[in-house]
């Protein structure tokens, strides 16, 4: 399982999840500074947290 900590371009934070780790990986670098859309949270991460934490 793949694990993302977030920011969205309004400065909230999300924890999303994905399938593939080397997914969620190729993110990880730009990950602070990701423009989220519910696109991108439904199909690359259907699953996901508001908030920094792992339940």
């Amino acid at each position: 399982m793949g694990l993302l900590f977030a920011v969205d371009g309004w400065g909230r934070r999300w924890t999303l999840y994905c399938l593939d780790p080397d997914y969620a990986a190729l993110f990880a670098p730009a990950a602070h500074t990701l423009d989220l859309t519910a696109d991108v949270f439904t199909t690359k991460f259907p699953c996901w947290n508001g908030g920094w934490l792992i339940t």
